[in-house]
């Protein structure tokens, strides 16, 4: 759990089954999951019949949705054939005797699933089925089992399951960018690897087709391992783009297994000496334990499930030959959500969850004996200081209970062994509640994440404090968010947050005394998808009517994809807060126009904070107000400090996303083009540059239109892009070629089949200057 001050703290989420995992779990094992799966009876008693035998044909269609077609022969045996959206779903069945047996195979991208099941009738007139089902995606795996059985009118379901998570993932951070000439030419290379496994059960009765009921219990494990270090080129290049495609992807799988050798290997975190400067390593482990029960009736439902969750990280840092930085922090997690409606469409839901964090961190002389044995001791969870126990997932207790006068002060007074330095110790209380609901369509919207319409309500808080023993910073931060999924046009999202910022200063005596820093005002506007110009009215116009801002508004459609943040920030200090206490008439009717919130309320907010003097106790109860109310609180309180408005921000993909891509580009290309390349080669080049130049052409287009920016700002941008466009075409130059080189290039180009990026780089070769044929 990260917590920078001034800055709304993460909160865990449980350890929970991925999207993919989710669809199948609900789907499984033929609907064996009796938590909510109420539709599917059997009947009464004596209802099966003797089969008849069927008649051979063949039928298809095809029409918007896709192809369906399907085969009958006469001894009851069927094959089946459908796309639509994407999914392809092959089946085939039988059926005869009684008994029924049928298996299929679905494709959808990134997610293949293999069901079979088998249904047979018992001598006392039941029913009974069997099913298996087998799935996989990019990063896991899931088998099931379910097995349920009919008889006079009731229907048992038992099932069970597993799923796995394998991934790995080498990224480039980039150049090296410090001062240590040992590291200078270097490449910085972060190491993801990431292994979990869930198992999960559960029974279910349904009686008849109407009413039903069932529980479910899941536990979780994983671990996870972050390495980042510095590598020369050609190590980098190699450990980068050494293989590709599915060699890469078969690869990745079994080192993150263990089976096959990992060329980044990590080295082990409690050997200090095998950390090189400038190495970063942590570790994670995470547990959970999920039980829940559900109740419905006509195929709705409900449901309630409580998850208990601890997790531990470790990180390593070696600042120099001699010193290792080792932190840790212990989470710990209880949540509790509740759901209604019909599975797989209908959802309203609610969620609370409250974390604890615990991070100490310290400093490890290696020249000393004591300093070593205690950097053991750590890993082991015992640690040096006040703040002795670190539980795997639980913090220490004594630092859990403690006020932050207390923690200051048993910071200030521990003993630490020679070579020894504490750098802090933070702890982090966090709560989260979320209502919300929509229409989902199942797998689709799981997979893929657009088929969706839906809105949550959240509203979010944490207490920080940050101490060294000689000063503390607290932070004190409360929000609310707006969430709303878009059908085709992804996650858009409104949160406003205010943040009490404290600072206490501790004499050798003890006495304390503690000042307000600042009260954070923020409003986080965020588009997963910017289509055409909707920014306009649901951002800039929000701004401008709430703020009594000017900003004109986007004249052009964004062209292609982006993702969009715009943040209003405005800081208060003591002096803002006693002008508030004192708004006169005017102040207080343009916060009510502006905010259209009832003038009485403004009027009671500006009479409690003239009740007080303390600064502290006006920041936390404008911040209060401000988190209860969202947007338009802010813009009253805005109007109430004075006419300044609030900073402007703004980022956007289109900006950043082509910077990151040239990067990645002038690392990979960074040899100049080969007289011998092959054609393979040099297309596969030019591709990745002119899909690059793209999007820096629709960067700059989107920055001289972008009115949410200020002059300098986007003069900044505009000549980041230009700089990138003039290196990405450098990494096409045939310029350093000599003529007859050229020349043998474009022979090649020129022979057979010749496409239009062939065309493309053989015309850049005649202006650069061919040798003539003899």
């Amino acid at each position: 759990m990260r917590v920078d001050a001034g800055s709304p703290p993460e909160m865990p989420e449980p350890l929970e089954p991925d999207a993919g995992e989710e669809a199948l779990l609900e789907e499984a094992a033929d609907g064996a999951d009796g938590e909510l799966a109420l539709s599917r009876g059997t009947g009464a008693p004596g209802a099966l019949e003797t089969p008849q035998r069927p008649e051979a044909g063949l039928s298809a269609s095809v029409g918007e949705a896709g192809l369906d077609a399907q085969a009958t022969d006469s001894r009851g045996r069927s094959a089946s054939v459908s796309s639509a959206g994407g999914s392809i779903e092959l089946g085939v069945a039988r059926a005869g005797d009684g008994e029924s047996s049928s298996g299929s195979i679905g494709f959808i991208p990134g997610w293949v699933s293999l069901a079979l099941s088998r249904e047979r009738p018992e001598a006392d007139g039941g029913l009974r089925s069997r099913s298996v089902t087998v799935a996989g995606w990019s990063d896991s795996a899931y088998l099931g089992v379910g097995e349920s059985r009919a008889h006079n009118g009731i229907t048992t379901r038992r099932s069970g399951g597993g799923a796995g998570l394998l991934d790995r993932e080498v990224r480039d951070l980039g150049p090296y960018a410090g001062a240590d000439p040992a590291l200078q030419g270097r490449r910085r290379v972060e190491l993801h690897r990431s292994r979990g496994l869930t198992l999960l059960g559960s029974t279910g009765r349904l009686l008849g087709e109407t009413v039903g009921a069932g529980v479910r219990l899941s536990g979780s494990r994983g671990d996870e391992v972050i390495y980042r270090t510095h590598l020369a080129p050609e190590q980098a290049d190699a450990v980068l783009y050494g293989e590709r495609g599915a060699a890469r992807f078969v690869a990745d799988k079994l080192r993150a297994l263990g089976v096959k050798s990992e060329p980044l290997e990590p080295p082990p975190i409690d050997d200090p000496d095998v950390l090189q400067v400038g190495d970063e390593l942590i570790v994670r482990t995470s547990g959970s334990v999920t039980g829940g029960l559900g109740v419905g009736a006509l195929g709705a439902g409900v449901g309630a499930h409580v998850t208990v969750r601890g997790d531990l990280e470790l990180a390593a840092r070696r600042i120099d030959a001699h010193h290792v930085q080792l932190s840790i922090e212990p989470v710990s997690v209880r949540g509790v959500d509740a759901e209604i409606g019909l599975p797989g469409l209908l959802e309203a839901d609610a969620e609370a969850l409250e974390a604890l964090g615990l991070r100490q961190s310290f400093v490890f002389d290696l020249r000393q004996p004591a300093a070593r044995e205690a950097y053991a001791r750590m890993i082991e969870g015992r640690l040096p200081g006040a703040f002795v126990g670190a539980r795997r997932g639980e913090p220490d207790a004594a630092a859990a209970g403690a006020g932050a006068s207390e923690l200051a002060g048993a910071v200030r007074d521990e003993v630490l062994p020679p070579g020894v330095e504490r750098v802090a110790v933070q702890r982090t209380e966090a709560w989260r509640r979320r209502v919300g609901g929509g229409l989902r369509w199942g797998p689709i919207d799981r997979l893929w994440g657009f088929a969706a319409l839906g809105a949550d309500r959240l509203r979010t808080g944490s207490d920080t404090v940050v101490t060294d023993g000689r000063r503390t910073l607290e932070v004190l931060d409360r929000g609310i968010e707006s969430r709303r999924q878009v059908l085709l046009s992804g996650e858009e999202s409104l949160g406003v947050r205010g943040a009490v910022r404290t600072r206490t200063a501790i004499a050798d005596d003890g006495s304390a005394t503690r000042r307000l820093d600042a009260l954070a005002l923020e409003a986080v506007f965020a588009d997963s998808r910017v289509r055409g110009r909707e920014l306009n009215d649901e951002v800039i116009e929000q701004i401008n009517r709430r703020f009594g801002t000017a900003i004109e508004p986007f004249s052009l459609p964004v062209q292609g994809r982006e993702e969009r943040e715009v943040r209003l920030a405005r800081t208060l200090g003591a002096g803002d807060l006693a002008r508030i206490a004192a708004a006169d008439e005017g102040r207080i009717e343009l916060a009510a126009e502006r905010s259209e919130i009832d003038r009485e309320e403004i009027v009671q907010l500006v009479r409690t904070l003239g009740e007080s003097e303390d600064p502290i106790a006006r920041a936390e109860r404008v911040r209060d107000w401000v988190a209860d109310r969202g947007l338009a609180a802010m813009a009253a309180v805005c109007a109430l400090a004075g006419d300044e408005p609030p900073r402007v921000e703004t980022t956007s993909s289109q900006y950043t996303a082509p910077l990151e891509t040239l990067e990645k580009l002038a690392f990979r290309y960074r040899e100049p083009i080969a007289a011998d390349a092959s054609n393979e080669a040099l297309c596969e080049r030019w591709e990745a540059v002119e899909t690059l130049l793209e999007a820096i052409g629709r960067g700059r287009a989107r920055a001289a239109d972008d009115p949410l920016l200020d002059d300098a700002r986007r003069r900044e941008i505009d000549e980041a892009l230009a700089q990138a466009a003039e290196r990405a075409r450098a990494l096409l130059s045939v310029a350093h070629l000599a003529p007859a080189e050229r020349r043998a290039m474009y022979e090649r180009l020129d022979a057979g089949w010749t496409t239009a990026r062939e065309y493309r780089i053989m015309a850049q070769l005649e202006a650069a200057g061919l040798e003539s044929n003899p």
